[in-house]
């Protein structure tokens, strides 16, 4: 798909890397991008300052906490309403918070679903739709071992990079036309995990703390957020359904293959 001309939604996007791939949809000339996030005032400010670099009228910000399913039907909704159309969903809204686990299995995991789901609604070409593309945002922390002081997190990566690989069975895209794949960045400049992180670890106790920080060491910030948004621009242009990608080190994004189980016996 050229993104060219065409109608996006991005959740999470009043920073980080949703913010990075609304810049690089605009960047491409998408008629027009809604900006989903809690954060309003973030999310507002975030408007005016894109207004400025690339016009006005083709970014709106709505407020939508994507752990509630008729906030993320009513933010389709609006965004048809304003724009007559939707071509491309990035299911990004994410946070890094085992200690409130079942808010972000929530946000997470079940986001994301019901984000595909109702992409799948509005764009399926077989009931008046006409098809589209949904990228979800996975992590490297949801490939092979994870990042063990975060279980919560890398489950809910986990649970989504399965579900993009089983949504996005060829059946599906040939009746609804809607390409659906994911991402799995590597640690990337974002705020997803705040200051004073020890304290949204489920796992820890003051006597893991020193094997705590010392795996966080192993994972510092290796990447921008326009990186990542580079990447997701390739895979709306390139990316096959149900395809899994990974962003790393600020270069191009490629495509990985999950073996069969057979293969994985040691």
């Amino acid at each position: 798909m050229d993104p060219k001309g065409k109608v996006a939604l991005v959740t999470g996007a009043a920073q980080g890397i949703g913010l990075g791939i609304v810049k690089e949809l605009l960047k491409e000339g998408v008629k027009g991008v809604v900006i989903c996030d809690i954060q309003v005032e973030k999310g507002e400010n975030v408007v005016m300052q894109l207004e400025k670099e690339f016009g006005k009228a083709r970014a709106i910000f709505l407020k939508t906490d994507t752990s509630k399913e008729d906030e993320i039907e009513g933010a389709f909704k609006e965004t048809i309403k304003k724009f007559g159309a939707l071509d491309i969903v990035v299911n990004n809204a994410g946070l890094c918070n085992d200690k409130s686990w079942r808010y972000t299995v929530s946000v997470n995991l079940n986001g994301v679903i019901q984000g595909t789901l109702t992409a799948l609604k509005y764009m399926d070409k077989s009931k008046g739709g006409k098809g589209g593309t949904v990228i979800n945002m996975g992590s490297v922390a949801g490939l092979g071992q994870g990042i063990k002081v975060t279980p919560i997190y890398c489950a809910t990566k986990h649970g989504v990079v399965g579900f993009t690989q089983a949504i996005g069975s060829d059946y599906i895209y040939q009746t609804t036309g809607v390409k659906v794949m994911v991402i799995c960045p590597a640690f990337t400049e974002t705020q997803i995990l705040p200051e004073g992180h020890e304290s949204v670890v489920v796992t820890c106790r003051d006597e893991w703390m020193d094997e705590f920080r010392k795996e966080l060491e192993t994972h510092k910030p290796q990447q921008t957020t326009e990186s990542v948004g580079k990447g997701v621009l390739h895979m709306i242009r390139e990316g096959k359904n149900g395809s899994i990608w990974v962003s790393a080190n600020n270069k191009p994004v490629y495509q990985i293959e999950i073996p069969h189980y057979e293969k994985l016996r040691v």
